[in-house]
């Protein structure tokens, strides 16, 4: 099975959950389809031939091939493109090659947040709304990460539901227990986390991911009981509305105790440091940071909202999302009952330990195959 993927989103510079479910389900596949995996990225005037090769290098080292779109001629160059050669192009968010006519297409739909959060963006929904739209019209088959993606599609968008086959995630093998605390201390010294103990949360800085309820039981976790001596952690890049969080980092008087990362190479050794993990996001397709932590070894307090129970399911504790003070009290539980604590931890372990990007890749080629055979049904 030969199979184009577009990774366009990837040369744009998106180092998100996507990035890294791309990067590890295009490695299984490689195995899976005897290396017949081909990327695609459209040649643009910020994206060069040297781009392309570090894009290759993190993908693995699979060849990147550049496309130049046309001014004349787009109808010639698209039947004679290289993808249609492909058994199938996968599309991703943010995809610049238009649907193969000699191919089956999948698209890849992560989500409809730009369709279900108000950001208070003109046109935001709007630019994403063709790639849904395009999917819905062009997809021989449609992959998603949880049920509660499918249906919310479903919902906002339209379409077919036996075209849909949902797809979890997993997590890399990076992240997992680090019983060594000396090597990890060492690990974590650079990023000033080798001192005292603290709570993780990796997400964007955005409107979505709901910070200020933790900042706030964070703070009223302290106000109870000031012995504690745990630090919060938050790592993420920062997006739409992420001014109002430092904001309040401020106004709650936690500038000692709130360490900003960033975007954090060590990503692996930040998970296994963590005395617990915290996930309030308020929308989620999957919520991949949440099993990124489980198969680290950290227990997780979790979001009861959109696609976290399905991946939380009895390994992590769920919480309203817009609830300070149950979150306060839970986070207060889990810091001080070391029983608690590691049975939560033994639970999200075992939780994480049944999802594996073989597995993903697996339910990509039987998703793919399904899509053959309606490209195939259809051409006849």
């Amino acid at each position: 099975m030969r199979v184009a993927i577009d990774i366009q989103v990837v040369a744009e510079g998106n180092r998100s959950g996507l990035f890294s479910c791309l990067r590890s389900t295009i490695q299984e596949l490689r195995l899976l389809t005897d290396d017949q995996v081909w990327m695609f990225a459209e040649l643009t005037a910020n994206f060069s031939q040297r781009d392309a090769a570090t894009v290759s290098a993190a993908m693995g080292g699979i060849p990147l091939r550049l496309v130049r779109r046309p001014q004349r001629f787009y109808r010639v160059w698209r039947r004679a493109s290289l993808w249609n050669r492909a058994d199938i192009v996968l599309h991703n968010l943010h995809a610049t090659l238009p649907p193969a006519t000699h191919a089956a297409n999948a698209f890849l739909v992560p989500d409809v947040i730009p369709l279900a959060v108000d950001y208070g963006v003109p046109n935001l929904a709007a630019s994403y709304r063709p790639f849904y739209d395009t999917a819905v019209r062009h997809g021989d088959v449609i992959l998603m990460f949880t049920e509660h993606a499918k249906l919310d599609f479903l919902e906002r968008v339209g379409g077919s539901p036996e075209l849909i086959r949902v797809v979890p995630l997993a997590a890399s093998p990076e992240f997992h227990p680090v019983p060594d605390k000396e090597s990890l201390q060492m690990a974590l010294a650079p990023l000033g986390l080798d001192g005292a103990p603290y709570v993780l949360m990796v997400a964007t800085v955005e409107v979505r991911k709901n910070h200020a309820v933790l900042l706030r039981a964070f703070e009223r976790m302290l106000m109870r009981d000031p012995a504690l001596p745990h630090r919060l952690v938050l790592v993420g890049g920062k997006w739409i509305g992420h001014e109002a969080v430092f904001e309040l980092i401020r106004e709650l008087r936690l500038t000692d105790r709130v360490t900003y990362l960033g975007f954090c190479e060590s990503l692996a050794s930040v998970y296994a440091g963590a005395d617990a993990f915290v996930f309030p996001s308020l929308y989620e397709g999957f919520g991949l940071p949440v099993l990124e932590a489980m198969a680290s070894g950290v227990p997780v307090l979790a979001a009861d909202a959109t696609s976290l129970p399905e991946v939380v399911g009895d390994a992590g504790v769920l919480f309203d999302p817009h609830d300070v003070e149950q979150l306060s009290i839970v986070l207060q539980r889990l810091l001080s009952d070391r029983m608690y604590h590691d049975d939560l931890a033994q639970r999200g372990l075992e939780r994480a330990a049944g999802y594996s990007w073989r597995r993903t890749a697996e339910q990509y080629v039987h998703a793919f195959e399904f899509g053959i055979r309606r490209f195939k049904a259809r051409a006849h």
